[in-house]
């Protein structure tokens, strides 16, 4: 096997294993569909390119998840995208008056799902990244360039958002 198979079948793997997750950070922090795609598809080209070594799948997971936040964050940097949204209307897209009102209802049928995405993205990202891939809080500050403290009181936050929004019963 050549250097070239070797890549392509080292990717394949790990798209495989990972892009799930990806996609579901992707949505949770663009809340567009074309965005999501966009950035999704943005962090695995650039897994593809990198010559970077990694030490273990973990490494390239943790490494996944901080390019696609990244390429989230950059999505909402353009001035373009912070104030202005486009809605379908009648077959024509129209400029929405509050960007509120372009963001899409994703993956309905997840209740928790539904309870994050409602949630400001600061606070559904630590939420999601602790609750739906596992990771303690030392490891979500340095997947998102926060500290500690930050990724706590996010932590904190959320759960009493959550509490408040759906009762006490969904605070787990």
């Amino acid at each position: 096997m050549n250097k070239e198979e070797y890549r392509d079948d080292l990717f394949n793997e790990i798209f495989l294993l990972y892009k799930d997750t990806i996609a579901r950070i992707c949505l949770l922090q663009c809340r567009k569909i074309q965005d999501a795609e966009d950035c999704f598809q943005d962090t695995f080209l650039e897994f593809y390119l990198t010559d970077q070594k990694f030490q273990s799948n973990e490494h390239i997971k943790a490494w996944l998840i901080r390019v696609a936040l990244n390429k989230c964050h950059s999505v909402f940097r353009t001035a373009w995208k912070r104030k202005v949204v486009l809605q379908e209307k009648e077959g024509d897209y129209v400029f929405a008056e509050d960007p509120e009102d372009g963001i899409e209802r994703l993956l309905e049928q997840n209740t928790l799902w539904q309870m994050l995405s409602a949630l400001d993205k600061k606070y559904s990202k630590i939420l999601y990244l602790y609750y739906y891939e596992e990771y303690d809080t030392r490891e979500i500050a340095e997947l998102t360039s926060e500290s500690v403290n930050t990724v706590k009181s996010r932590l904190r936050r959320g759960r009493k958002q959550l509490a408040e929004r759906y009762g006490e019963d969904n605070e787990k």
